[in-house]
């Protein structure tokens, strides 16, 4: 006899309400769990579908709305078309469907013209098929990225790389563990993430590297609670197989948050971590990661809270470092395919800003490293400005460095296995400098 269920079974809500919450989601910059850590609020898993489809297809939108429309309309009637022609991009449901619902959506939003506008503009889209098929041809809606951005990398590395460098944005992200703990705790984490069924392939030269597929939310995997995995892209898990650290040395993190990079030095003996963040929500979310996984590191983490553009030098902080990590804030252009909103928030004023203050960063941070130690600037950029460029800036203007051997600037890369495992990793940028004696 079947168990009897108390309780009405929880309805998904129809798709013009999750239309209008992945809206929300993208016009209030909300992201997901994967940028925010394991403390964000997650979206609904179709929602957040939605919400990140909808910002795949917003090149598509800017190239319609330039060829169908003389004034653009608010941001949410903007949001909620990207959000609706990613829709009938992908047959995510029949075309009457997302038009009907897409509608609603524009009802939801109080405004009878939003309502004939939607309408009348998904209508035109959908009987035009040559017209639609030219839209997808676009370069801004191939490769989802303004006029700028693509010209400027085509300027910095050709036009044949850039190419490659967009399309990998465009790309599914590979979804990359690293696993904590001795050989033995690593063995077990793999026969957990197996017997979900789940494929992984370790990295050759990083047994606690890991790909996974298909990806899932990480704190459905077994052995989460325990600690015993992060995630962490494998560009910038590599940092630990270029820096030793020794027994009693002192490592600044110096824009910390939400933590890896410690992480990854805190699995070395012996030496004493500061990390230190501007951001306090982020610092916080390191500290909660950090308890999840204390019991796999090996060196202590010290937090601290800290704008370094302020003047004086943040109290507690020791005045001397062997060695000086640099994870720079920048314009985040290598990690797109996580993030396809990136190239739409930044603009070229503000990537020259963010380049101006990383430069005062380093200026700030160089002092604080002691003679003979190595501090290592990392972005997670493809631009040269983020990169070689100002590396090569800083070394002109103070003649007590020397440059290091690291492997320069790291462009995006994926390689599917038939199965459908994705091994490779983000665009990023790493050097070291040595301080002389």
């Amino acid at each position: 006899m079947p168990k009897h269920v108390s309780g009405a079974i929880k309805q998904s809500p129809p798709l013009w309400q999750q239309m209008l919450q992945a809206v929300d989601a993208i016009v209030e910059n909300q992201s997901d769990q994967a940028k925010l850590g394991v403390m964000a609020p997650r979206l609904p898993p179709a929602v957040e579908d939605l919400r990140y489809a909808g910002l795949r297809a917003w090149g598509l939108t800017q190239v319609r709305l330039k060829r169908l429309v003389k004034r653009l309309p608010d941001q949410r009637l903007v949001a909620l078309l990207s959000v609706a022609f990613s829709c009938l991009h992908r047959s995510y449901r029949a075309d009457p469907i997302v038009v009907d619902q897409a509608v609603q959506a524009a009802r939801a939003l109080g405004r009878e013209p939003a309502v004939r506008f939607t309408n009348g503009l998904l209508r035109r889209v959908l009987s035009d098929s040559v017209a639609s098929a030219a839209d997808l041809a676009h370069p801004m809606a191939r490769f989802n990225a303004p006029d700028w951005w693509r010209e400027k990398l085509a300027q910095e590395w050709g036009t044949d790389q850039a190419t490659k460098v967009l399309a990998e944005g465009q790309g599914r992200a590979p979804f990359c563990l690293r696993l904590l703990g001795g050989a033995t705790e690593r063995a077990q984490t793999l026969l957990g993430l197996q017997s979900m069924g789940l494929e992984v392939c370790l990295d050759e030269h990083d047994e606690a590297r890991a790909w996974v597929s298909p990806a899932r939310a990480v704190h459905e995997l077994p052995g989460f609670d325990q600690g015993r995995f992060r995630v962490q892209d494998a560009a910038a898990q590599a940092l630990a197989g270029w820096i030793r650290i020794r027994p009693g040395e002192a490592v600044l993190d110096a824009c910390a948050a939400p933590g890896g990079k410690s992480f990854l030095l805190a699995e070395q003996p012996g030496a004493t971590i500061w990390a230190v963040d501007q951001s306090a929500p982020r610092m916080q979310r390191m500290r909660v990661e950090q308890q999840r996984v204390r019991a796999w590191l090996k060196s202590p983490i010290n937090t601290m809270i800290w704008d370094w553009s302020r003047e004086a030098h943040p109290k507690g902080l020791p005045m001397a470092f062997d060695h000086v990590i640099l994870d720079a804030p920048c314009s985040a252009s290598g990690v797109v395919r996580h993030h396809p909103e990136i190239a739409w928030r930044q603009s070229p004023e503000g990537l020259r800003s963010l380049v101006s203050q990383q430069a005062k960063i380093l200026d700030k941070l160089w002092p604080l490293l002691k003679p003979g130690g190595q501090c290592w600037f990392i972005t997670c950029s493809v631009f040269r400005a983020e990169g070689e460029d100002q590396i090569r800036a800083f070394l002109q203007r103070c003649h007590g460095a020397r440059r290091l051997d690291a492997p320069g600037h790291l462009m995006p890369q994926s390689d599917v296995s038939p199965s459908g495992l994705i091994r490779g990793h983000d665009g990023f940028f790493y050097a070291c400098l040595q301080k002389t004696p």
